[in-house]
């Protein structure tokens, strides 16, 4: 990952611009780090499509939850009892 630099503004008075010089490089990835980066995905080989659909349905059971969390707080906030059982 690249360093991260501050930029302040202030404006009192006079108007400026400050910043702060990164330690390191702030470019994203190298060409060699990104080929390292890619050699250590694709030796996932067989392991990866399975990894991947682990995570996309950890991400949608994780999205389900939330919303149902936000529907129940939207009840409450209207003066629904969430937990009254439907008709």
């Amino acid at each position: 990952m690249g360093a991260v630099a501050q930029l302040g503004e202030h404006l009192l008075c006079k108007q400026g611009v400050t910043g702060s010089i990164p330690v390191s490089s702030t470019k994203i990835l190298t060409g060699t780090v990104r080929r390292r980066c890619m050699r250590s995905i694709t030796s996932l080989g067989p392991f990866l499509i399975p990894i991947t659909a682990i995570l996309v349905v950890g991400v949608v059971a994780i999205i389900v939850v939330i919303l149902r969390h936000l529907e129940r707080i939207a009840k409450i906030e209207h003066g629904i009892d969430p937990d009254r059982p439907q008709r």
